[in-house]
């Protein structure tokens, strides 16, 4: 499991949301706390973590601190769990009031560590992580722990290379380390190496057969090759070994969505969403974005610019915004295209002030439909070629990543380029010729 960008389902947990910060089992010289009774809670919370199941691991760590309120890393682990479970606002007053009452000298070596990245992490110099945890990792290299935070930091920051390293690096001194063939399993389908990424998965099934994450990380791999088949049933193996685990609900429905069966997509997202809590205004937006993937993945235009409308108008970024852009184009609507290209930049810039990363591919797809709706279709599919060869093929980059594509060919057919754009074309279907617009590429381009 890894967060995504699809139907904001995604929008999606931060990249291998559960990679631990620990290494080795807690004991009272390794965490601060007196009570025996609070670190038998903090390790079930932290094996549930591990294993992804962050609704369990709330329930353990919150056990942790009514016993020791002063516990500093059950209430760090608390805010981690919170916050891969979508609840942000808790995570970031649990973050908080961790930094709050902690005093630095009273925490042990790896408390210190957590509490030195939690600062950080507040303070937005998120540039800052990778090398105090670099630092960390030197001088504990007898703990893969901080292996594991730089392969996972290194992944967010799209340097795939620098993340396979510290993987192995975790295994070589963890060598069944469960959670490092999950980080190599990512890192080959960023790089597009299937098959290579599917092998990785299927050892993490091997080394951890009782939880089910394993089966929702290749559920997700087969989600990008659309292996539709393979996808949903190795999700629904991982509901078969935890039915609370909602990231698989929510995978299904993207899945669902992918293939066109609308009442499928909204059955999992209600699921997911009765096992998350999440409010009504949230589901129903959800709920819309889901339909709308539906409709595109049918072919069915009418329907897709209906649901558009239906979208808030002043989301101009992520699902909505590429929905609400493409309903405009399929309108030859140029000034909606106009206006939706505005708001997204600025939107976009605005983003970025506060370091976070992520809409300039999304600003590039609105973009560059707007430049081929004006006339300028090469430089509309050098826009979506520029953008899309900056992705990569991880969970949350690939479907933007493919869209972008699409773009490119529909934009090199527009402007004559069709050995280029049939070129384009290939290379979509070499990943995944079942993607919902490839049907409209070869219709375009003559190919049935």
């Amino acid at each position: 499991m890894r967060k995504s960008t699809l139907v904001g389902l995604a929008g999606l947990v931060a990249a291998l949301a559960g990679v631990s910060y620990w290494g080795a089992r807690p004991t009272p010289r390794t965490w601060s706390t007196t009570s025996g009774a609070a670190l038998t809670a903090f390790e079930q919370g932290r094996q549930a973590a591990e294993k992804f199941y962050h609704l369990e691991a709330i329930d353990h760590f919150r056990a942790a601190l009514s016993l020791d309120p002063e516990f500093f890393a059950a209430r760090i682990m608390l805010a981690e769990s919170l916050a891969s479970s979508s609840q942000n606002g808790p995570a970031k007053e649990e973050t908080a009031r961790a930094l709050e009452t902690a005093d630095p000298n009273a925490l042990t070596p790896g408390e210190r560590g957590l509490w030195e990245i939690a600062q950080l992490r507040t303070q937005g110099k998120s540039d800052l992580v990778y090398p105090a945890l670099e630092r960390l990792a030197k001088d504990n290299p007898g703990d893969p722990s901080f292996s594991r935070q730089l392969a996972s930091q290194a992944i967010m920051r799209g340097e795939l290379d620098k993340a396979a390293k510290w993987a192995e690096k975790t295994l070589q001194v963890a060598q069944n380390d469960a959670m490092s063939y999950n980080t190599l399993g990512y890192i080959e389908m960023g790089r597009g190496n299937f098959a290579a990424s599917e092998a990785h998965f299927k050892r993490y099934v091997f080394i951890a057969p009782d939880q089910a994450n394993p089966h929702d990380s290749l559920g997700e791999l087969y989600t990008v090759m659309g292996r539709w088949e393979d996808a949903e049933n190795e999700l629904r193996r991982a509901l078969e070994v935890n039915p609370r685990f909602f990231p698989s609900w929510d995978h299904l429905a993207r899945v669902a969505a992918l293939r066109g069966d609308e009442a499928g997509a909204l059955e999992a997202a209600r699921r997911s969403g009765e096992i998350t809590g999440v409010d009504q205004e949230q589901l129903d937006s959800r709920m819309a974005t889901l339909r709308g993937y539906t409709a595109l993945s049918r072919g069915d235009r009418d329907g897709l610019i209906a649901i558009a409308r239906e979208l808030p108008s002043d989301a101009v970024l992520g699902d909505t915004g590429l929905l609400r852009a493409i309903a405009a184009s399929y309108q030859g609507d140029l000034a909606a295209l106009r206006q939706l290209a505005s708001a997204a930049s600025a939107a976009a810039t605005k983003a970025e002030e506060t370091g976070k990363k992520g809409p300039r591919p999304v600003l590039a797809l609105i973009n560059s439909m707007r430049l081929r709706a004006e006339g300028h279709a090469l430089e509309a599919a050098q826009v979506a070629g520029s953008a899309e060869a900056a992705l990569n093929f991880s969970i949350d980059q690939a479907i933007l990543k493919l869209l972008l594509r699409c773009q490119e060919v529909e934009a090199l057919a527009a402007a004559g380029e069709r050995t280029k754009a049939q070129q384009v074309l290939a290379a979509i279907e070499a990943v995944n010729p079942s993607f919902p617009c490839v049907e409209t590429c070869r219709q375009l381009l003559g190919r049935h």
